[in-house]
């Protein structure tokens, strides 16, 4: 005999994994286009910092820029950021699972 709850947990496991993906999807697509808004350098500072993992002292050798204003650069970054994307539609929560981890 088959066991009928079996399936049905199956089955609702990959409808929550399908939606939870399409969830995820939805949150990228939304901090593309607010990357997009950025000028190519603050949109290299947020993919060398955050992405990449390199720390502010290794981007601004990087990019020949002053470290202390860069510090300040990144929290306005971020913060204009979830401005975008809560403007965008995505919850707070949301916002703070895409931005609010610690950087290297």
């Amino acid at each position: 005999m088959l066991n009928s709850t079996a399936g049905t947990s199956r089955a609702d496991e990959r409808v929550v994994a399908a939606e939870a993906k399409a969830r995820r999807d939805e949150m990228m697509g939304s901090l593309q286009m607010a990357l997009k808004q950025l000028d190519l350098e603050e949109q290299l500072i947020v993919r060398m910092y955050f992405a990449d993992g390199m720390s502010l002292a290794d981007v601004a050798r990087t990019l020949h820029l002053e470290q202390k204003p860069l510090y300040r650069r990144v929290d306005r970054l971020r913060v204009r950021l979830r401005t975008l994307l809560e403007d965008a539609g995505l919850s707070r929560k949301d916002v703070q699972g895409l931005l609010d981890f610690e950087a290297p």
